[in-house]
């Protein structure tokens, strides 16, 4: 879900919704239903960069399982201070008393997507011309117009599709 709604803020993705997107992953590996501005399509094919498993077994052939610590992501998020220690203790070193762990790239979403397109353009049309200058002035447009986002939750038919489908890499992750 992080995943589309990055792609959706970069401007190369044009359905909103994340489950409609997912559903659409076969149309457009085979070149339908594909966004006017996606530079790359295979980009959209949320399934194929969410499987981790296959990775993580060939780092289990080449480095010893003692020296590799996996954190999922749900565990750092449902105890981010549990999760630290844990790290820490693996790691062997001394603690760094953090007193909050802020959010950092929380969720966001574009006010108008025009606007993200434009400034894409714009930066498209500099870096084809050679201009190195910098201005900073498509940073100020890209700020004002990001604004933060909150996901909305997943049906439970997603859920049960998602836990379907990454049922076998989550065997190679355990």
């Amino acid at each position: 879900v992080s995943l589309h709604e990055q792609i959706l803020y970069n401007g190369y993705e044009n359905e909103t919704n994340f489950e409609t997107a997912w559903k659409l992953q076969k149309e457009r590996a085979a070149g339908r239903f594909l966004p006017p501005h996606c530079d790359e399509p295979h980009d959209l094919q949320y399934g194929r960069f969410c499987i981790l498993g296959a990775q993580v077994k060939k780092l289990y052939s080449l480095v010893d399982r003692e020296r590799i610590k996996l954190i999922f992501f749900e565990d750092f998020t449902n105890d981010v201070r549990t999760a630290y220690a844990d790290l820490i203790t693996f790691l062997g070193i001394d603690e760094i008393r953090i007193s909050s762990f802020k959010k950092i790239n929380q969720g966001k979403r574009n006010r108008f997507a025009i606007v993200k397109r434009m400034t894409r353009f714009v930066g498209n049309i500099k870096r084809t011309c050679g201009v190195q200058q910098r201005t900073g002035l498509l940073c100020i447009i890209d700020k004002l117009n990001t604004t933060r986002s909150c996901r909305p939750a997943l049906s439970g038919a997603m859920k049960n599709d998602l836990r379907e489908y990454f049922r076998e890499d989550m065997t190679l992750l355990s």
